[in-house]
């Protein structure tokens, strides 16, 4: 069971997004660049960054999830921190970032403490496991 915190946005936040946001203009995808970030509980330490992106597979060209991404990379260096979720939109506004159902479970499996994302509201959540 988790537990959803609206949180308002502060200056460690700010300069998360402002570092996410970055990662996330380095994906390939068009219309939905995002990034996914491995951050401490005090959100002061940024440990990892990776972004999605698109790959040639056997049957033609998909996105692998910056979430994916993250945990593919660093799953041994993601227990007890935050994963911190950011979609930037082609006009450069912040878009939902919440994971989708198979993020979302590859998350709560890997021993992460909690996600942050926007929702559909443009509301900043915090969401511990």
């Amino acid at each position: 069971m988790s537990r959803k915190i609206e949180m308002q946005i502060d200056h460690r936040v700010e300069i998360l997004v402002a570092a996410a946001k970055e990662e996330a203009l380095k994906s390939d995808l068009r219309s939905a660049k995002m990034s996914a970030m491995i951050v401490d509980k005090k959100l002061k330490t940024i440990f990892a960054k990776t972004h999605n992106r698109r790959i040639m597979g056997e049957n033609g060209k998909f996105s692998i999830h910056a979430e994916e991404n993250m945990l593919a990379k660093y799953f041994k260096s993601v227990k007890d921190r935050y994963i911190f979720i950011f979609r930037t939109m082609a006009d450069g506004s912040i878009g939902v970032s919440r994971p989708c159902r198979k993020c979302y479970k590859l998350i709560e499996e890997s021993g992460i403490f909690g996600a942050m994302y926007f929702n559909k509201d443009g509301q900043f959540v915090v969401e511990e496991f």
